[in-house]
């Protein structure tokens, strides 16, 4: 019971605790859609915060699990916008800050509504769906995606150097 209760100020509370500033160089965020108040711009607050106190910037990683179905049905193999997904309640805020994000096959389907149509004919218009969905968290600022796909194995993409410059740990 406790997500239901846990806040961001809490835990910027218990990193602040941990040590000096510089003292260490990563976060690994998980679950934001299980946290009620850890999402949009507090998890965006949260993020910057904690970036300012890792060594050369540190590494943020949000790990996703608990993606909810969509109140609204997607068209099938229609994708979100990119402002839809920016302005996402609960990491659209913090998607800017995010250096790795990692997500499963079901989660990306969930918050891009891609479409994949996983047939042995399929696989490449799989990936093509899968890259394009993708493209929607580089565009967010995004530094990583990995997209974890069970036995089918993963896909994982990267941003432009531009990106990769304002996280010199990554």
């Amino acid at each position: 019971a406790s997500n239901d209760k846990f806040t961001t100020e809490q835990l910027m509370e218990m990193v602040q605790g941990l040590s000096h500033k510089g003292a260490y160089g990563g976060l690994l965020f998980g679950y934001p859609h299980l946290l009620p108040h850890m999402q949009g711009q507090s998890l965006a607050r949260f993020f910057q915060q904690t970036r300012s106190m890792m060594a050369d910037g540190g590494i943020i990683a949000l790990d996703l699990n608990g993606v909810p179905k969509p109140d609204s049905i997607v068209m099938a193999g229609a994708l979100r916008s990119l402002s839809d997904l920016r302005n996402d309640s609960v990491i659209g805020p913090a998607l800017q800050h995010v250096d790795i994000l990692h997500m499963n096959e079901d989660e990306l389907i969930l918050l891009t509504g891609c479409r994949i149509l996983d047939t042995v004919d399929s696989q490449e218009e799989d990936k093509f769906a899968i890259a394009k969905a993708v493209e929607l968290f580089l565009q967010c600022g995004v530094g990583v995606v990995a997209v974890t796909r069970g036995g089918k194995g993963s896909y994982v993409a990267c941003n432009g150097d531009g990106r990769f410059e304002q996280s010199p740990s990554l």
